[in-house]
């Protein structure tokens, strides 16, 4: 809860937060929008963690390239969009879809 992720109610007890949130499913679905761009596809991560005691990482992203590879018969290959994901500790800061829009861009 945005209203309460303030230091009079400790932070919402961290739950905003990847390091002090305990739900099993904390973070999930609930980044919309990385680097300046709306994700086609919604990602996780912790974009209202407010909390003092915690360091801002700067995350850059530069030349993506994603190439379709071929199997041995030399038909195309569906692959996977390349993922971003971010952890600290074993847990899981951010992680989304990478997409056209957010090359030579950061992020707090």
């Amino acid at each position: 809860d945005p209203v309460l992720n303030i230091a009079e109610f400790e932070y919402d007890g961290g739950d905003c937060c990847a390091a002090t949130c305990t739900d099993p499913i904390c973070g999930f679905g609930t980044i919309k929008e990385a680097f300046g761009t709306v994700l086609r596809v919604i990602g996780d991560g912790y974009q209202q963690c407010s909390d003092p005691d915690m360091v801002d990482v700067l995350i850059s992203v530069h030349n993506v390239i994603r190439k379709e590879y071929l199997d041995h018969s030399f038909r195309s290959v569906n692959s996977t969009a390349p993922q971003m994901k971010f952890e600290c500790d074993g847990v899981t800061h951010l992680s989304f879809e990478i997409q056209e829009g957010i090359e030579e861009k950061s992020e707090l």
